[in-house]
């Protein structure tokens, strides 16, 4: 319908008189203004300092910020934008032997992309004693971190490269590559979670972190949560061999809250317990995650789980792990594995062959297993693909070319415990 010139009229006279009795359109938020920083120390620490919070920092493009003493702490909403650039603890022999580069305290909201830091040695003393050596997050803040690369930090109580104490983490596009958390008991040699925190970590890459205790890469050792999505773990070691030493070469949750693992690679990590990852004391999920060519000392050649209250595995790959016991898993806690591929896992030990068994799976707590495929799993005891010695039900299970030295070729079920096999099928080729 077309509306007549005096119609349209009236309308828009009606338009003006609203907008001068107040119904004018709202203004646009005002967008803090984006403060650029020259390209040395002293101007970032000053523009940290002077930051109104909302404000934006943006760096010199491709500058090397090279410190002598920490960044000033942040207790404001603050975002810092790099253009690969690097902040790092400088070499030379005048300074201090320790400190965190950069330290959120509570309230603290600060966003970080296209930077990389290096060379960060935990603080000596403080909230933040020995953890953290590039960015320490204290209970109450909130960190997000995009892109960039940590390198060569260290923190010998936990968190080589960051530690999360009861705050927020967000990670994307990261990179993490030779960190270490070096002390006797320590967590995390690229991330640690303590009590409370939350930590989320996408599409980021692990390759050469350590720690002595736990957590070769990242270690969520409080009750909080931790998801990792999409993400690669690449020769991250938990490097502590005694005895109660070495849990998580890439991955350490004990105790820990939620856990959530999807879509992650690992290869060539290694560790006492759980060659890629160790789980306990809480309850975790994992999907669609590939490990390759993990190794154990002693337990679990990729995944290590005790007391845990529950964990699942569905959809994964377990291809040429190697341990003692259970070459890819080995569970003491309740567990559901489905839709998962066990090939060429192996349980060997050369001073005590015959005590090596399961050489894909050992259980000695309660497991259900749902669609899954073996094949040319070995082991040098008992249990060529499976050792069971707890309880366990099997459903739609393929067993294909495995071989013990001693018994149960493809399945051995150890001190009349409990198996239940539904609808599954064994071949011996």
């Amino acid at each position: 319908m077309k509306l007549g010139s005096s119609l349209v009229r009236a309308l828009a006279a009606g338009g003006a008189a609203a907008a001068g009795l107040g119904f004018a359109p709202a203004a646009a938020a005002a967008v803090a203004p984006s403060t650029p920083v020259p390209c040395n120390a002293p101007a970032l620490s000053a523009a940290i300092s002077n930051a109104a919070s909302g404000a934006t920092l943006q760096l010199a493009t491709a500058c090397t910020f090279t410190l002598n003493a920490p960044l000033p702490a942040v207790t404001a909403t603050l975002t810092i934008e790099g253009n690969k650039d690097t902040i790092a603890r400088s070499t030379a022999g005048a300074t201090p032997a320790h400190f965190t580069i950069l330290t959120v305290n509570s309230g603290g909201n600060v966003r970080l992309s296209g930077i990389s830091f290096e060379n960060g040695d935990g603080a000596a003393t403080g909230a933040s004693a020995n953890a953290g050596g590039a960015i320490f997050i204290a209970s109450g803040a909130s960190v997000s971190v995009s892109d960039g690369t940590f390198s060569n930090n260290h923190a010998s109580a936990g968190g080589g490269a960051i530690y999360n104490d009861g705050g927020t983490l967000t990670v994307s596009n990261a990179t993490f590559t030779g960190n270490d958390s070096a002390g006797s008991g320590a967590y995390g040699g690229a991330i640690d979670g303590g009590d409370g925190s939350n930590t989320t970590v996408r599409t980021a890459t692990f390759t050469g972190d350590s720690a002595a205790y736990a957590g070769g890469a990242v270690a969520a050792a409080g009750t909080g949560s931790m998801t990792i999505a999409g993400s690669v773990f690449t020769g991250d070691q938990a490097t502590g061999t005694g005895p109660g030493y070495g849990f998580g070469g890439a991955i350490c949750a004990a105790p820990a809250g939620a856990v959530t693992l999807s879509d992650d690679a690992f290869a060539g990590n290694s560790g006492q317990y759980g060659g890629a990852v160790e789980l306990s004391y809480g309850t975790a999920s994992l999907a669609g995650d590939q490990f390759r060519n993990n190794q154990s000392s002693g337990q679990g050649g990729a995944i290590y789980a005790v007391d845990e209250s529950y964990f699942s595995v569905d959809g994964g790959i377990f291809t040429g792990n190697e341990a003692d016991l259970g070459g890819a898993l080995v569970n003491y806690s309740a567990a559901t594995v489905s839709r998962d591929v066990f090939t060429s896992n192996q349980a060997s030990e050369t001073t005590t062959p015959a005590s090596a068994s399961g050489g894909a799976v050992y259980n000695d707590g309660t497991l259900t297993l749902n669609s899954d495929n073996f094949r040319r799993n070995a082991a040098t005891g008992d249990g060529g693909a499976v050792d069971n010695a707890g309880t366990m039900t099997a459903a739609r299970l393929r067993l294909v070319s495995s071989r013990a030295e001693r018994d149960g070729g493809g399945l051995y079920n150890s001190d009349r415990k409990s198996t239940r096999l539904n609808s599954s099928h064994i071949t011996i080729s």
